[in-house]
């Protein structure tokens, strides 16, 4: 009973975690495309973890197949999507590799609604049903699942020299979510070749989407504060809503009712102001953005204001030589005598 608790807990932090960052970040900045890709990806995540949930409660061998269909319609479209993102990320043109990616996910996903893809379940850890043993399309999966986790590293590494001090960053950040996802989603193979080793790492997996986040948000720290608040004001509501749904009686009813209205005010109070602090930060970045512009344009100007002295002061300074080098030469008598009215207007 505690693994399937443990199985089923795992999942629906997941699912509830990705779902309700999938629906912030999409609702703070739906038109930039990095971020309607990750928030899709989120999406995938929550398939995945409320699917998981539902196999740690069934005790039906038929319902707990329906409900690993239904979990990799995420599992099949994570690596996928994990592909594209990152194409988007670092910039990568090459349209026929996602195009290939795409279809290798379509072929596996109309497998997957046959028992070529899934075919069996198998009862494990005394506690829920697996999708095991596989089939030998399936192994093609988990050799193209495993494939694309190697793929993804190495464009980031290769792209990881070449990229600015912030996209470095950013791309460490990758690695290691990456690498927590992988760990924490890779484990959910192993009972399925029947290595029954408990996948007690899933709790590890709502940090993949998490990190990828911050990663993509690094230089805009001020996002992720906001996004952040949301998150956990919405965690807390939805735990205190759930908990409406099993209340034994109208006190009990009214004091949790009552709780969730004060909080959802309070919460509201700091979303608010939270999303004021960052509106005024901003906008001190704007003016400072700005007066950096203003100082840099007032530098050139004073650079050209200098140039333009040393240019005047030289030119000028060429014909007057000559001319008082001749000057010279007159009152010198060296074209002759001149009276003396003539030297004095040349000695002026």
């Amino acid at each position: 009973m505690l693994n399937m608790n443990l199985f089923g807990i795992s999942g629906i932090i997941t699912g509830i975690t990705s779902l309700l960052l999938s629906l912030i970040v999409l609702g703070h900045n739906h038109k930039n495309p990095l971020s309607r890709l990750w928030a899709l990806f989120a999406f995938l995540v929550a398939i995945w973890g409320f699917g998981v949930y539902e196999i740690a409660r069934t005790q039906s061998p038929e319902w707990a197949l329906f409900w690993w269909r239904i979990t990799h319609l995420g599992v099949i479209l994570i690596p996928v999507i994990s592909i594209h993102f990152t194409f988007l990320f670092l910039d990568i043109k090459k349209k026929w590799i996602l195009r290939f990616v795409y279809g290798i996910g379509i072929f596996f996903l109309i497998l997957n609604t046959t028992p070529y893809f899934i075919a069996n379940t198998r009862y494990v850890f005394n506690s829920f049903y697996y999708d095991s043993p596989p089939t030998n399309l399936y192994l093609l999966f988990t050799l193209f699942f495993f494939l694309s986790f190697i793929y993804t590293n190495y464009l980031l590494y290769i792209n990881y020299k070449k990229a600015s001090l912030i996209k470095q960053k950013q791309i460490l950040y990758f690695f290691l979510a990456i690498f927590i996802g992988f760990l924490g989603g890779s484990t959910n193979f192993l009972p399925v070749f029947k290595v029954d080793i408990y996948p007690i790492l899933n709790f590890i997996v709502p940090l993949y989407p998490i990190i990828l986040l911050y990663a993509i948000l690094k230089d805009r720290i001020l996002n992720i504060k906001i996004i952040t608040t949301e998150l956990f004001t919405s965690l807390v509501l939805l735990i205190i809503l759930g908990e409406l749904f099993f209340v034994k009686d109208t006190t009990e009813f009214f004091i949790k009712g009552t709780i969730f209205l004060i909080i959802s005010f309070f919460g509201y109070m700091i979303i608010r102001s939270v999303h004021a602090e960052v509106r005024a930060r901003e906008k001190i970045e704007e003016l400072a953005t700005k007066l950096e512009f203003a100082n840099l344009r007032l530098k050139q100007l004073d650079e050209a204001k200098s140039d333009f002295l040393s240019i005047a002061s030289h030119q000028l300074r060429t014909p007057l030589t000559a001319i008082k080098g001749y000057a010279s030469m007159i009152l010198e008598g060296s074209y002759g005598k001149i009276s003396e009215t003539a030297k004095s207007a040349v000695n002026k």
